[in-house]
C-alpha cells in the first residue's frame, strides 16, 4: 500500500496554478519534525488538485499547521542537462493541523458563552408542519 500521512507546518503560501484546461493545482512544502530525533526536520513537497487546491489557497497560509494524506509519487525531469527525480505527496486529504501552545496563546478567546438549550423557548406555532 502506498499511503503517506504527514503533519507539519507550511513553509510558504500554497502556490495555485491552472493547467491549460483550467484545472487548479496547488503546490506547497510541509516542514515535518522527525519523531524521536531532536532538531531534525524533513521538507516534503506536496500537491493537490481541483477543489482541494482551491481550499488550500483560500484557507492555508505560511507557518500554519497542516495534515495531509495521500500516495507518494515520483516523476523524472531534466534540468541543466542532468536527469533528476522528484518525490512528492499527492494530497487526497487535507486538514487543519490543530493548535500548538503558541497558536493557542495567539487565538482569540471565546467572547460569548454558549446558550443553554434548556433556557430556549419552544414556540412551534409558526412551523409549517
Amino acid at each position: 500500500m502506498n499511503m503517506a500521512v504527514i503533519t507539519g507546518r507550511l513553509t510558504h503560501e500554497p502556490e495555485i496554478r491552472r493547467t491549460a484546461a483550467g484545472v487548479p493545482v496547488a503546490t506547497f512544502t510541509v516542514a515535518s519534525d522527525r519523531p524521536n530525533e531532536k532538531d531534525k526536520t524533513d521538507f516534503i513537497r506536496c500537491y493537490a488538485w481541483r477543489s482541494r487546491a482551491e481550499f488550500l489557497g483560500k484557507y492555508f497560509h505560511k507557518g500554519q499547521r497542516i495534515e495531509v494524506c495521500g500516495p507518494v509519487t515520483s516523476r523524472s525531469y531534466e534540468k541543466d542537462g542532468e536527469k533528476r527525480i522528484a518525490v512528492e505527496i499527492r494530497c487526497d486529504h487535507v486538514a487543519f493541523g490543530g493548535f500548538s501552545r503558541s497558536d493557542a496563546a495567539a487565538a482569540p478567546e471565546e467572547t460569548a458563552p454558549m446558550e443553554d438549550f434548556a433556557d430556549m423557548e419552544s414556540d412551534d406555532s409558526e412551523l409549517p408542519f
